[in-house]
C-alpha cells in the first residue's frame, strides 16, 4: 500500500516538474523574442537609418575601398623577420621577469605558507595589489626607462639572441 502512494506521490512531483519546465520554456522564449526585437531595432535605428547611405557609394565603390586594405605585400617579409625575432625576445624575458618576481610575491602573499607572516604577508598583498593596480603601459614605460638609462636595453636583448 506504501509503494501504491509513493509511485503516485512520485509521479505527481515529476509532472509538477515537467509543467513547470514548460511553463520556463515559454516564458523564456518569450525573453528571447524581446531581447531579439530590441537588438533588432536597435540595429535599424544606429545603422540603417542613422548611415548616409549615398555618401558610401555603389557597392563596387566599398568593395574597391575595401580592397586596398586586403592586398598584403610579400615583399616586406624578409624586413619583418628581425624584429619579429626580437619581439619575441623581448616577450620572452618579460615573462621570465614577471616569473621571478610573481614567484615570491605568490609565496608571501599566501597566508597558509608565508615564512613570518606579520613582515612577509603584508609584502606579498602589496606586491599583489600594486602589481594590479598598475597598468602594464606603466611598468613597461618604467622599464624601458630604467633599462635605457643603464643602457641595457640592447644588452639584455643580445643575450638571448646569439
Amino acid at each position: 500500500m506504501k509503494s501504491n502512494q509513493l509511485l503516485t506521490k512520485t509521479a505527481i512531483n515529476v509532472d509538477d516538474i515537467l509543467v513547470k519546465r514548460n511553463r520556463d520554456k515559454v516564458h523564456h522564449s518569450i525573453i528571447f523574442m524581446v531581447i531579439m526585437a530590441l537588438v533588432l531595432w536597435s540595429v535599424n535605428v544606429t545603422i540603417i537609418e542613422d548611415t548616409d547611405w549615398e555618401r558610401m557609394g555603389s557597392l563596387g565603390e566599398v568593395l574597391a575601398s575595401a580592397g586596398r586594405f586586403i592586398g598584403v605585400d610579400f615583399s616586406l617579409i624578409p624586413n619583418l623577420i628581425e624584429p619579429a625575432i626580437e619581439t619575441f625576445m623581448i616577450s620572452v624575458l618579460g615573462t621570465l621577469l614577471g616569473v621571478i618576481i610573481c614567484i615570491p610575491a605568490t609565496w608571501f602573499g599566501a597566508l597558509n605558507i608565508t615564512p613570518f607572516k606579520p613582515i612577509t604577508y603584508p609584502i606579498g598583498r602589496f606586491m599583489m595589489t600594486i602589481s594590479r593596480s598598475i597598468h602594464e603601459i606603466v611598468w613597461e614605460r618604467r622599464d624601458l626607462i630604467w633599462l635605457s638609462r643603464l643602457r641595457m636595453k640592447g644588452f639584455l636583448i643580445g643575450i638571448f639572441r646569439r
